[in-house]
């Protein structure tokens, strides 16, 4: 998650957090999607328990 967190939080592009970590840009951006969709997931289970 800490591409996500890099990007969301810092503001960086997807190509200046890639460059920034030393990654391509696909690595980061698959990295930074799976990181949101699993981010989500978890939020989303919390709120149907409440």
């Amino acid at each position: 998650m800490g591409i996500a967190v890099l990007r969301h939080l810092c503001g960086p592009t997807l190509e200046g957090t890639a460059d920034v970590l030393g990654v391509s840009t696909a690595v980061a951006h698959a990295v930074d999607h799976h990181a949101r969709a699993t981010l989500d997931t978890l939020l989303t289970a919390h709120r149907s328990r409440e």
